[in-house]
């Protein structure tokens, strides 16, 4: 089993190469000794221990509780005070700092030992918290996203269903108003613009159910041979049921007939 990675961070030499001993005899790995707060936070990243023991007044302009935040912050890792300092506003300071556990000196082995154990055991928990806040958080915004292509989805649906049902209302509308007014060729164009935006909003229907279906099972691929200019002839036939009559559409090929191998339901 791997030892666990600490690093001593005390600017009094014999108290940090006791320290060092005490904690190999505990079964501990010393990554590395630093003195003050700048070579502690230089250290954390070239050795990458797993804890961090810190004193609070270090050599340098940065002491230990300084220190102490940025490691946290910075590298996530657990720091657990090791010092004489007793007084109100230093004990004001280490709690605002939020450390992993604080050992007085001085100390016995066990006690070291036991709050190196419950700082780790605290941390590893801690990280499976963020680890499964951060996969929730992945879900929320993926389902948010989800929402939101649906809605605009529904809204494009909303919009391709009123096409048809205007072409069938108003030619109904016509044909109710004016039909004893109106040539057989009219009535036959109105009538027809119903029958197409019929089936139009039928092919729409069997598109929606078809895109649902492709959300929960893979699109089955079912190729025929299908004559591509009667195919597009159909569609533009459907799709001149959006034109009033200031406006046309045309398709025009140079050849009749086209056969290809395709789905003609999913082209």
């Amino acid at each position: 089993m791997a030892r666990t990675r600490i690093l001593v961070v005390e600017d009094e030499q014999l108290v940090a190469d006791d320290l060092r001993e005490t904690l190999e005899i505990l079964g501990y790995e010393v990554s590395g000794l630093a003195v003050s707060g700048e070579e502690a936070i230089a250290k954390v990243a070239a050795t990458q221990p797993q804890l961090v023991l810190m004193d609070i007044r270090l050599e340098g302009a940065m002491d230990g509780i300084e220190a102490s935040h940025i490691i946290q912050t910075d590298f996530q890792l657990p720091v657990v005070y090791l010092t004489a300092n007793a007084d109100r506003a230093t004990l004001e300071r280490v709690k605002q700092s939020e450390p992993f556990g604080y050992v007085m000196k001085p100390f016995s082995e066990r006690s070291l030992s036991t709050t190196i154990e419950i700082a780790i055991v605290r941390h590893q928990a801690e990280l499976k918290v963020q680890k499964t806040l951060q996969t929730v958080q992945a879900r929320k915004n993926a389902a948010e996203e989800l929402a939101h292509e649906k809605s605009e989805y529904l809204c494009l649906l909303a919009h391709e269903l009123r096409n048809p049902l205007t072409a069938i209302k108003f030619a109904a509308e016509v044909l109710q108003s004016h039909s004893e007014q109106l040539p057989d060729e009219k009535k036959m164009r109105y009538i027809q613009r119903i029958q197409t935006a019929t089936n139009s909003l039928n092919k729409l229907l069997e598109d929606v159910l078809t895109l649902e279906h492709s959300n929960a099972n893979p699109l089955e691929w079912s190729p025929l041979d299908v004559e591509v200019v009667g195919f597009c002839e159909e569609l533009i036939e459907m799709l001149k049921v959006n034109c009033d009559d200031h406006h046309t559409l045309a398709f025009s090929t140079n050849v009749k007939q086209y056969y290809a191998f395709l789905d003609e339901k999913l082209l």
